[in-house]
């Protein structure tokens, strides 16, 4: 994306919602050969797609990590300058399929909500889903852990406010109905949680 056009962040890296966590490519200010941020790329015309060599929520959170670093390090400190950063990603969403290391769930284990119906093939298939969606969730919060605890290594944490939000919800066979494609509360609920470490914090991410 031409940089007029990424809404004056200094430095950008997009990636390709294509629905697949495990092959996403990324596209900007980015190492073509290591997936990693790198700082200085003014100029830089090749914006090559680079394929992440792993899961979409893990890798991006290496590159926002790599971010920090670079930032902490820059003459000044950040005490100095603050700064804004981004770290989007699309898990949880379809196809609900996490790293091994949490999956933990199982759709005979799920606690359904009241309103899905006691039906098997509407059931087995929310189960299987909700399986997906709590490991991708439970990755998530992992990786925004690890983010906290970069902040808190780089003296940043207490200096930093968080805002963690959602775009959607999932009907996960409420109402006999999955993904989000019907206007219930249960696909268009969102999410929204601020996290101040200091009062008054100055804006970083």
């Amino acid at each position: 994306m031409d940089r007029e056009r990424r809404g004056g962040f200094r430095h950008w890296i997009g990636y390709d919602n294509n629905n697949s966590q495990w092959n996403c490519y990324v596209h900007g200010d980015c190492d073509l050969f290591s997936g990693h941020y790198v700082l200085d790329r003014e100029g830089d015309p090749d914006h090559t797609p680079y394929r992440l060599n792993g899961f979409e929520t893990d890798k991006l959170t290496d590159i926002m990590i790599d971010y920090l670093h670079e930032r902490a390090d820059e003459q000044g400190g950040p005490e100095e300058r603050p700064f804004f950063g981004v770290l989007s990603v699309q898990p949880p969403h379809d196809p609900y399929f996490a790293p091994a290391e949490f999956r933990r769930h199982t759709k005979e284990t799920i606690a359904f909500r009241p309103n899905v119906p006691d039906v098997p093939r509407i059931r087995d298939a929310a189960g299987r889903d909700l399986a997906g969606y709590y490991a991708m969730i439970e990755n998530l919060d992992f990786n925004v852990g690890r983010v906290v605890d970069t902040l808190r290594n780089l003296n940043l944490l207490e200096n930093t406010q968080i805002l963690f939000f959602s775009d959607h919800g999932d009907m996960h066979g409420s109402h006999g109905q999955f993904r989000k494609t019907n206007p219930y509360e249960e696909s268009i609920r969102e999410g929204l949680h601020l996290k101040s470490f200091r009062t008054p914090p100055i804006c970083k991410m």
